[in-house]
């Protein structure tokens, strides 16, 4: 991709359209290969004494292990897991395995049970299983919880083989195109795993149709909070309305296509001018595309009618502004903000990749190529916006899907049990 940078500054849109071109073949390639399948795990030798767990006079601890604290759906969950582990009475360790700013880091639960250790920092990965088996025996780790965490799934080998009370949980949620992304890593280490916790049906099936994961291990939790789980407010949407107001949310990386959402809205800008309507805009996030954002929202004229704001904007207070949520990205798991799009009456249109169509219906969905994204978009608002039958469909659709989805346990439900008995110095 840098061999194209002539062409990203001529014509952004179609270095994505390359980029795409690239991925899929990328994606063909995965799809055939072999390395998809389980590591075996042997029950050791009977010639060697079984590793018992010391007695330990401090708390039963969890060690939580994210990728990075920035933004996003796989990090809001970890942070949740965080509390929840608190509120179960664990002490919880974190580590990050990226070297980041870790912008979130001062979002972290100000408790004295919490200890944020920056191995990110100052540790090589290939120290890590080393280092998390002192950790467990001087801290009395009780599990360990990995969040897309490459160390500390290569730390498990030395956990069942030393520790093998500890009890060891992952969540996972995107299939990436390359080499099937953490998912894939997780099912090769299914066997030294003793929960692998998912947030969709697409990974459930993964696991099980991949690598054959046996019942029960493979645990269905979906990122959503049970008391939010009422019937939707009214969509705000209405046929015919002159106004307009889309938002988009997210880290402004390549996985979000933020220069997509740029083109999205400049041809969205083109049809409200045709059909009187007034467009506005508000994009929040940050990233190493906040530069070109910049410059293509001026060469488009479109600076005055777009707001760009931080991560840290109240984004309940945007969507219950907001009429439409731009989803545009390369790939997605089931992307947290469109459940708390439709939570306050905001209606998503995505990409229809992973498992954004057990949440939105088919005219909510659009093209994974780009310029068929900026197409599919236009024509998803035209469509709601002239013919109050077809908004009406997909607002009915909308609630349909919510009630499914929430008739699901909650990521909250299954991973608290977990968390509580081992507080209480239980097995898991």
């Amino acid at each position: 991709m840098r061999g194209l940078g002539a062409l990203f500054r001529a014509s952004p849109l179609w270095y994505e359209q390359v980029r795409y071109g690239a991925e899929m073949a990328r994606k063909r390639q995965a799809d055939r290969r072999t390395d998809q399948t389980a590591m075996p795990l042997g029950d050791g030798s009977a010639l060697l004494p079984a590793p018992v767990a010391p007695d330990s006079d401090k708390r039963p601890a969890i060690l939580i292990g994210m990728h990075w604290l920035e933004m996003g759906g796989a990090e809001k969950l970890g942070f949740d897991t965080m509390r929840w582990a608190l509120a179960a009475g664990l002490r919880v360790f974190v580590v990050a395995s990226v070297p980041a700013v870790q912008r979130l880091a001062d979002k972290l639960p100000d408790h004295p049970d919490l200890t944020f250790i920056r191995l990110d920092r100052y540790l090589p990965h290939h120290l890590w299983p080393r280092y998390v088996q002192r950790l467990a025996m001087a801290e009395n780790i009780r599990a360990v919880h990995i969040h897309h965490c490459t160390p500390l799934y290569e730390s498990l080998t030395m956990l069942r083989m030393h520790l093998p009370w500890v009890q060891t949980i992952d969540s996972t949620h995107i299939v990436e195109y390359a080499n099937g992304g953490y998912p894939r890593i997780s099912g090769v280490w299914s066997n030294y795993l003793d929960m692998q916790h998912v947030i969709s049906g697409e990974l459930v099936r993964y696991f099980r149709d991949r690598f054959h994961a046996p019942a029960g291990k493979v645990v269905l939790g979906r990122m959503l909070d049970r008391k939010n789980n009422d019937a939707l407010p009214p969509l705000r949407l209405q046929a015919g309305q002159k106004t307009l107001h889309a938002c988009f949310i997210g880290r402004l990386f390549y996985q979000k296509r933020p220069v997509v959402v740029v083109e999205a809205l400049r041809a969205l800008n083109v049809w409200a001018g045709q059909n009187g309507v007034t467009l506005t805009a508000t994009i929040v996030g940050e990233g190493p595309y906040d530069g070109t954002l910049m410059r293509l929202l001026r060469k488009h004229g479109l600076s005055s009618k777009v707001a760009l704001l931080p991560g840290n904007t109240d984004i309940p207070a945007l969507l219950e502004r907001s009429d439409i949520l731009l989803l545009p990205s390369n790939n997605e798991g089931l992307a947290l903000v469109c459940y708390e799009a439709v939570a306050h009456g905001c209606i998503p249109i995505s990409t229809r990749v992973g498992s954004q169509d057990e949440v939105l219906p088919d005219g909510l969905l659009v093209p994974l190529a780009p310029r068929a994204a900026v197409a599919g978009t236009v024509a998803a608002v035209d469509a709601m916006w002239r013919d109050a039958g077809t908004l009406a469909r997909h607002k009915d659709a909308l609630q349909a899907a919510w009630t499914r989805l929430t008739a699901d346990p909650t990521a909250e439900e299954v991973l608290m049990p977990v968390y509580r008995r081992l507080a209480q110095g239980d097995a898991a």
